[in-house]
């Protein structure tokens, strides 16, 4: 699992695992912006 410096504030999944609603909410936020991040680096390249 990936943990650098983009990702450090967010905290593990088994961790925040009690907040089901914001677990989703994170999971959104977080594949939203891989999207993104994947098509300008395929942009770019």
């Amino acid at each position: 699992v990936y943990t650098g410096v983009w990702l450090r504030h967010y905290a593990p999944v088994r961790e925040r695992s009690e907040s089901e609603e914001m677990d989703k909410l994170g999971q959104l936020l977080v594949s939203n912006a891989t999207r993104r991040r994947l098509a300008g680096s395929r942009a770019s390249m």
